[in-house]
């Protein structure tokens, strides 16, 4: 595993080295709605990401880690009251495609996603969402944008994240 790391940490660096091949690091806040229960409202989510590829492709690629709330309650009994709340880390590689000559993309990817709380455990998901970029600074653009996220368990999940953030061009 630590050499996996460090043969794809040079591969990268070696990429960087030529004049067309670009980084982005992006950071996104948010919320995850849970789509069985909308009742219940969103609750803050987290996403930081590193883009990379040619910066004249309208592909891309990337890495993202997210922190996605699934649900939090409160149950109050007779007897007392209860909290139960489940979260996802989510650890997710992706593919971006940039609509030539607009600020609109599509985004998907696979990854893990880490259970904690009440349905702890590690499972498969998939995500599939769309947003815009605008330029805000020479190497910044903001980026605003939605994700499906669909956790493959024996009872599947299905979220929908609303995120805004700032992505940085290095």
């Amino acid at each position: 595993m630590k050499q996996a790391v460090k043969i794809g940490l040079l591969a990268v660096l070696m990429l960087t080295t030529t004049s067309a091949f670009s980084f982005e690091l992006g950071g996104s806040l948010g919320y995850n709605l849970l789509l069985e229960d909308l009742d219940g409202g969103g609750l803050p989510a987290i996403e930081t990401r590193v883009t990379f590829g040619d910066a004249a492709d309208s592909i891309r690629f990337g890495a993202m880690i997210s922190y996605l709330p699934i649900f939090d309650y409160e149950l109050n009994t007779g007897f007392g009251s209860y909290s139960v709340s489940s979260a996802s880390l989510c650890f997710m590689g992706f593919g971006k495609m940039t609509i030539p000559s607009s600020p609109l993309y599509a985004i998907a990817g696979a990854g893990l996603h880490m259970l904690s709380g009440d349905g702890s455990g590690s499972n498969l998901g998939i995500m599939i969402g769309a947003g815009f970029e605008t330029p805000i600074a020479e190497n910044m653009t903001l980026d605003i944008g939605a994700r499906f996220h669909m956790i493959l368990a024996s009872s599947s999940v299905k979220m929908l994240t609303i995120l805004g953030g700032i992505n940085y061009k290095l």
